[in-house]
């Protein structure tokens, strides 16, 4: 087993079998087939969820507080 690549950051995203494993998951629960690379993104917490949601759909503007 080699560390190379074991101490890089992940993607932004999220980490690719990560996002695999929830996309083969959410595909059973949902009775559909879920596309890791663009219907998955793992997120820090909800705000960052929100911001993002809200960006991919043009919601509010990107200047909006956050308390």
């Amino acid at each position: 087993m080699t560390f190379e690549n074991l101490w890089q950051y992940t993607r932004t995203a999220g980490h690719p079998s990560l996002i695999t494993t929830l996309a083969a998951r959410y595909s059973m629960h949902l009775e559909r087939d879920i596309k890791p690379e663009s219907e998955v993104a793992i997120t820090i917490g909800a705000s960052q969820a929100r911001i993002l949601k809200s960006t991919l759909y043009n919601e509010f503007p990107l200047y909006f507080l956050q308390y």
